[in-house]
């Protein structure tokens, strides 16, 4: 199993990661697809359903950004609540 270490990414080296899933820790992950193309994802667990959240892509965000709202995001997934829902604009159509 692997180690569950925080801080994994080094932020000179996110232009260089060839294609692949690269973890940070803590489920943050720096996805390169074949095309060069790169991004943050973060998978975590909320109310025991498991998902994954699109942080934005590099290098408009940052390593420390991703960092920044992996770490919101987690402590509302221990509270049970999701950003996503919050942060959500309200539907006119269901009021």
């Amino acid at each position: 199993m692997g180690s569950r270490s925080l801080y994994k990414l080094n932020a000179k080296k996110l232009t260089t990661l060839p294609p692949g899933i690269h973890q940070d820790g803590g489920g943050l992950q720096f996805v390169v697809d074949d095309k060069g193309n790169r991004r943050w994802t973060l998978r975590l667990t909320i109310r025991g359903e498991r998902k994954h959240k699109g942080l934005g892509t590099f290098p408009d965000v940052t390593l420390a950004a991703a960092r920044e709202d992996a770490d919101e995001r987690r402590r509302a997934a221990r509270e049970g609540r999701d950003l996503d829902d919050e942060r959500a604009p309200e539907n006119p159509e269901t009021l």
